[in-house]
C-alpha cells in the first residue's frame, strides 16, 4: 500500500509531497519534493 502526503503553502517553493511504501509492519519513505511548482509533478505521485 502506498499513502502520498501533501504540504501545501502559500507559494509554490514551500509545497512538498512525500510518498511512503507500506509492507507489512514496515514504512519506507519512498519519495519527497519541495517546491511543487504545478499539477504535473503532483500527477507523478
Amino acid at each position: 500500500m502506498r499513502t502520498v502526503g501533501i504540504d501545501l503553502s502559500a507559494q509554490p517553493a514551500g509545497t512538498a509531497v512525500c510518498s511512503i511504501e507500506w509492507s507489512g509492519t514496515e514504512a519506507n519513505l519512498d519519495r519527497i519534493t519541495v517546491g511543487i511548482m504545478s499539477d504535473p509533478h503532483l500527477a507523478r505521485m
